[in-house]
């Protein structure tokens, strides 16, 4: 899914648009967009954490049926 030379720093850039996804949803005064793009900032963290996650358990399992 990523590169070796960006892995690390994809975590951050998860966590990150989680947090700028939650703080424009709770700093929303009446502006509509503002909530609608933390919230799809917030969504897309959401789908990008369970695609890593089957990717690593689909990965693992790969590693687990070389070996037999």
């Amino acid at each position: 899914m990523t590169s070796e030379k960006t892995k690390g720093n994809f975590g951050v850039i998860v966590v990150m648009m989680f947090i700028i996804g939650v703080f424009f949803m709770i700093i929303d005064d009446g502006v509509g967009i503002v909530f609608g793009i933390g919230l799809l900032l917030f969504f897309c963290v959401l789908i990008v954490g369970i695609i890593a996650v089957m990717w690593s358990i689909a990965g693992s399992a790969e590693r687990m049926t070389r070996r037999f």
